[in-house]
C-alpha cells in the first residue's frame, strides 16, 4: 500500500510520518511539499519525495493527481488547511480512480473552515458555548464593549487577527468587508482537543491546556488533562458535524465556561502530544478511512509535555 502525505515541512508532519511507519510498516510513504527536499529533514523519512506547487496555485490538483496515478497511491493525508479545502472540492476525481482522501465530508469542512458559519451552526447547541460573532452590520453598537476582536472568517494560525479599541475606527470602510467578522474580546486560557471519530460513531479525544504558545497559536508546552468535560463537548461537536477521522478543536476557558473558538478539520500542530500521552490519533485516523473501528482509549498519561 502507498500513502501520500502532503506538506511534510509542516508542524504535524514528523509525528504523522513516524506514526505511519510504526502502524503501517509495509507501506510506502510518499511526501510532498512546496520546498525542495534539501530544505526539509522530513524528506529523509519518506520513501519518495516530490516538490509541488502551492495549493493555491493553478495546477496543484493535477500535479498531485499525476503523482498518485504514477505511483498507485491508495490514500492521501493532507496536513494543512488550504490543501484540505482544495481536496474537499475535488475529492470525487480521486475516489473515481480508487484513491481515498483522508478528510471529513465537504459539508463538515465548509462549516469548520468559516468561523462565522461555525458560530451560527452551534449557537443553539445546548452543550456548546460559543463566542458571540457578528458581521459588520450586525454589531450591536449601543451595547458592544471595547476592545473588540476582528478575525478573517477563513483565517488560519492566528493570521490577520487584531483588536479595535476605538469605536471611531470601526466606522472606516475597511471593516465593511464580508471576509471579516467581529467578536467581543475575551481573556482566558486556551484548551485544545484532538479527537478522532469513525464511521460507526465511536470517538476518542485527548484534551490539553496550552501553557506556552507561539505567535502562530502553536502549543509548545501543554498539560494533558484526563477525563475532562471537554471530552464530552468535543464528542457532541464531532457528532453534530458527522466528522470522519481526526480533527482539532480549540476552546477558550473564560469566566468559568469553555467557549468554542476554532475547529480545524486536520491534525493539530501539536498532535505529538496526544500520541506521546498514549493514544495514536494518526493510526486511528487511517483506520477510519479503511472502514475499521478505532481503538478504544485505555489509559493516557496526564501531566506536562513539551
Amino acid at each position: 500500500m502507498k500513502i501520500l502525505v502532503t506538506a511534510i515541512g509542516s508542524m504535524a508532519a514528523d509525528s504523522v510520518i513516524s506514526s505511519l511507519r510504526k502502524s503501517e510498516p509495509d507501506t510506502q510513504i510518499i511526501g510532498t511539499d512546496i520546498y525542495p527536499s534539501q530544505w526539509l529533514k522530513e524528506s529523509k523519512k519518506v520513501d519518495l519525495f516530490y516538490q509541488v506547487p502551492k495549493a493555491l496555485d493553478d495546477g496543484y490538483i493535477d500535479f498531485i493527481y499525476d503523482i498518485c496515478i504514477d505511483n498507485n497511491v491508495k490514500y492521501i493525508i493532507p496536513l494543512i488547511d488550504f490543501e484540505v479545502d482544495l481536496f474537499s472540492v475535488h475529492e470525487e476525481r480521486f475516489t473515481e480512480v480508487g484513491i481515498t482522501i483522508c478528510i471529513s465530508p465537504l459539508s463538515a469542512i465548509n462549516i469548520c473552515r468559516n468561523k462565522y458559519v461555525t458560530y451560527h451552526f452551534f449557537k443553539e447547541t445546548e452543550e456548546v458555548d460559543v463566542i458571540p460573532s457578528y458581521n459588520y452590520h450586525e454589531i450591536p453598537a449601543e451595547t458592544v464593549k471595547y476592545p473588540i476582536i476582528v478575525k478573517p472568517k477563513k483565517g488560519r494560525s492566528s493570521e490577520g487577527i487584531f483588536l479595535i479599541h476605538d469605536p471611531e475606527l470601526l466606522c472606516t470602510k475597511v471593516f465593511n468587508n464580508n471576509e471579516l467578522f467581529f467578536q467581543p474580546y475575551m481573556k482566558g486560557e486556551v484548551y485544545t482537543v484532538d479527537i478522532v471519530r469513525d464511521s460507526y460513531g465511536n470517538s476518542v479525544s485527548i484534551v490539553r491546556k496550552e501553557l506556552i504558545r507561539n505567535r502562530s497559536g502553536v502549543g509548545l508546552t501543554v498539560c494533558i488533562k484526563e477525563d475532562h468535560i471537554l471530552n464530552l463537548t468535543a464528542a457532541v461537536i464531532s457528532e453534530r458535524l458527522d466528522i470522519k477521522g481526526a480533527i482539532n478543536i480549540e476552546f477558550l476557558f473564560s469566566e468559568g465556561s469553555y467557549y468554542l473558538m476554532d475547529i480545524n478539520p486536520r491534525f493539530s500542530a501539536g498532535i505529538r502530544f496526544s500520541i506521546g500521552c498514549g493514544y495514536d490519533i494518526v493510526s486511528n485516523h487511517l483506520k477510519c478511512f479503511k472502514g475499521l473501528h478505532i481503538d478504544k482509549l485505555s489509559t493516557i498519561k496526564g501531566g506536562i509535555y513539551y
